[in-house]
């Protein structure tokens, strides 16, 4: 191994035991838990890393958080995910090293999700010098934007054949059956259903509390992803029994969706399944058919889904008695105060985000928090970091349009499919949440996106 390989993996190592050690100082318990996994986890990665991937899996949803600060706008919250998606990253860069085996797969995406991180460096750097933003908490921030791109990047290194990519996919439902399993535990017992480890609480704009409201949006993030997955696998798939399942996981995961109260991921839901059904080459009737079917036999299947679902619609339109405030978009009066503090966020990113710092923006959580992505990139980025992160979106739709258009390989095929359809859906998500930089939505996602950048590949070589 050359001395400047020697060199990198010390920095790294530093860098991590030093905060490390001074995390275990604040929150001893969990951190030690969460250093003694990041170790197994580093040196299991450094003799297996696909096995090392399969973990993280696992730790994605299921995965403890504990706030380290609380400072204004943002927490800075650290999850033992965080320690174990760097540990698989020491892990497989120290084996790549000593085997002397570093070939680096530069995928199209990659490229800009190396200026797209540089955009928040330079945008914070500016915001740190011009005081609008502050260091410790921007520094966690970017660490955390970063990590979704290490997954990404750590899945195209690894992943080298269909078989991998099988037992990732069944990995990735059996997760996503623990977490709905969860959900229904829930049911009846708090306001909205939130996933593992969530916040177990809320508060409703003007004060109210709300017992276990939890992050419902997050949770129907994820459920799109799941449901994309699901319903993407059972249209290539050739085995009844397969097909049954399929249909049978992605009514299991309505069901939760329903109660997650989350018109984010409704709104994100019907453009995602039509996207489905316009691409897909099979199934494709079944599938329109069965939308159609699910709405029209809901309210006497699932009545009490069917009734959350349309009251939360309706609340969009009605004011709480202590306001008269109300916005109009497209003709519709809003005035529930959770969606006029989303118009709000769109007016603020125009009308006084852009004016003030129209290219680099105010830097990473220089402006709070903004429950809406694109007015918080154009605060935090500014109309660069916007292009940029534009061009990321494009580049992972492309990647896996090519994927879906040129691999016959059913699996391969499914996963290309969910690909284009969860982010279509993730964008209209993203109108009323900022979903691009949420934890348990965008670690599944990137790791998808690895999968399908690089089946094209494995399809060709036939691995």
């Amino acid at each position: 191994m050359s001395k400047t390989s020697y060199v990198i993996i010390t920095l790294l190592i530093v860098v991590l035991t030093f905060f490390v050690s001074r995390l275990l100082v604040s929150k001893p318990q969990v951190l030690t838990i969460g250093l003694i996994l990041s170790v197994a986890l580093l040196l299991t990665s450094f003799f297996s890393p696909p096995t090392g991937l399969a973990f993280l899996i696992f730790s994605m949803l299921l995965s403890p958080e504990i706030k380290l600060a609380e400072v204004p706008g943002r927490d800075v919250v650290l999850r033992i995910d965080d320690l174990l998606i760097f540990a698989v990253f020491l892990g497989w860069f120290a084996k790549s090293m000593f085997s002397k085996k570093l070939e680096l797969v530069i995928t199209p995406v990659l490229i800009p999700i190396f200026f797209y991180t540089l955009s928040c460096i330079v945008s914070t750097y500016f915001g740190i010098i011009s005081n609008t933003v502050v260091l410790k908490k921007s520094f966690f921030y970017i660490l955390k934007y970063i990590e979704y791109f290490i997954i990404y990047f750590l899945v195209t290194q690894i992943v080298r054949t269909r078989q991998q990519i099988k037992i990732y996919i069944i990995l990735f439902i059996i997760v996503s059956i623990i977490v709905n399993l969860h959900g229904y535990s829930l049911i009846g017992k708090v306001e909205r259903l939130y996933a593992p480890f969530d916040v177990p609480g809320g508060e409703v704009p003007g004060g109210t509390p709300i017992t276990g409201a939890g992050e419902a949006n997050t949770y129907g993030g994820y459920l799109l992803i799941v449901i994309a997955l699901l319903v993407s696998l059972f249209c290539y798939s050739e085995v009844p029994t397969t097909n049954f399942l399929y249909l049978g996981l992605t009514i299991f995961s309505l069901i939760p969706l329903a109660y997650t109260k989350s018109r984010a991921s409704y709104f994100g839901f019907v453009p995602m399944i039509l996207t489905i059904t316009l691409l897909t080459q099979k199934k494709k009737n079944i599938i329109l058919g069965g939308v159609l079917l699910l709405f029209a036999l809901a309210p006497l299947m699932f009545p009490a889904a069917t009734e959350t679902v349309v009251e939360r619609v309706k609340e969009t339109f009605v004011a709480p008695p202590y306001s008269e405030e109300e916005a109009s978009i497209l003709g519709l009066k809003i005035r529930e105060l959770s969606a006029l503090a989303r118009v709000k966020s769109w007016k603020k990113a125009f009308f006084e985000y852009l004016p003030k710092r129209p290219i680099l923006g105010f830097g990473v959580t220089g402006v709070g928090l903004v429950d809406t992505q694109i007015p918080l990139i154009i605060g935090e980025l500014g109309l660069l970091g916007l292009v940029i992160f534009l061009w990321m979106i494009g580049s992972v739709f492309n990647t896996a349009y090519v994927s879906f258009k040129t691999v016959e390989d059913p699996l391969l095929k499914s996963i290309s499919l969910c690909i284009i359809s969860v982010l279509i859906g993730l964008i209209f998500h993203s109108v009323a949440a900022n979903t691009f930089i949420i934890i348990r939505i965008m670690e599944p996602f990137w790791f998808l996106c690895g999968i399908a950048a690089v089946s094209k590949e494995i399809y060709e070589r036939k691995v």
